[in-house]
């Protein structure tokens, strides 16, 4: 490692990723799943299936059903069109899923098509959308997720955000409803994103972390439960080496600075890293 460092005097800092580098990205998989089943069966969103939604439920029931709703095959299937973004992937799937419910709602209710039109998705409206589609229990399938790959077959060309604004075209091609309900940065798309931080950090940390409390409490933060991609030691041993070596170590991420400082605090790892 000395005379790694010797060779490249120019180079006295290294900035690492955390996700897929030091974090494997397992836990923000399971936080858009769970994202995507909070809002299909909570009685705050659609509500279509209340009796088995719920935020507190211990951690290998709600990891069954976050795989049940975002499963590893859609996750990859959308990383494959440059949907890198684990919100915007809980985003496009949900979006999906609402559009095969307006689909099935307006042919039993065609009033409803104003609604949803003039006042976009809201939580109100969303209440109402899940009260119009269907009476009894809702149940995510097999079958449901084809919503994924139906339409990426459709969109075989588009990639990343020309992907997602295609959004609304299948929503015209699905429904008749021409309007733009689904853009990336919406008031729909930062609920989303609410709901997928308050699964990954927990009630406690996402208050602290946004300064207001989640929606739906109880949830206990898969942060908590964050796991490295590699054995511990190998890591600590190689930013070791580094530090040793003289180099300064940082993290390059988009993600807010709790969520990097507490895994690593965790794991006896932040020490390695410059505090700047």
């Amino acid at each position: 490692m000395a005379k790694t460092r010797s060779k490249f005097p120019q180079i006295d800092t290294v900035i690492l990723d955390m996700d897929g580098v030091i974090t494997s990205e397992r836990r923000y998989w399971e936080a858009g799943g769970l994202t995507v089943a909070e809002i299909l069966e909570s009685e705050v969103y659609l509500g279509l299936s209340p009796t088995l939604f719920q935020a507190d439920a211990p951690l290998e029931r709600l990891l069954n059903k976050c795989r049940k709703f975002l499963p590893d095959e859609t996750v990859l299937a959308l990383k494959n069109r440059a949907i890198n973004s684990n919100w915007d992937i809980a985003y496009i799937v949900i979006a999906l899923h609402i559009v095969e419910l307006l689909r099935d709602a307006l042919f039993r209710h065609p009033i409803f098509r104003g609604t949803v039109v003039s006042r976009g998705l809201t939580q109100e409206t969303l209440r109402q959308l899940g009260e119009t589609t269907l009476n009894g229990e809702f149940c995510v399938t097999e079958t449901d997720n084809r919503v994924v790959s139906t339409f990426l077959e459709d969109k075989s060309g588009l990639k990343g955000y020309e992907l997602m604004d295609a959004l609304n075209d299948w929503l015209e091609k699905k429904t008749g409803i021409v309007a733009h309900l689904f853009n990336r940065g919406d008031e729909f798309w930062r609920l989303c994103q609410d709901i997928f931080q308050e699964w990954y950090l927990g009630d406690g940390l996402f208050e602290a972390t946004y300064g207001r409390p989640p929606a739906q409490k109880g949830k206990m933060g898969l942060i908590q439960s964050e796991v490295p991609i590699l054995p511990l030691e190998e890591i600590a041993a190689l930013l070791k080496r580094l530090r040793t070596a003289g180099y300064t170590l940082g993290i390059g991420t988009g993600r807010p600075y709790e969520e990097i400082v507490t895994p690593l605090r965790d794991w006896g790892l932040l020490e390695y890293f410059d505090p700047e």
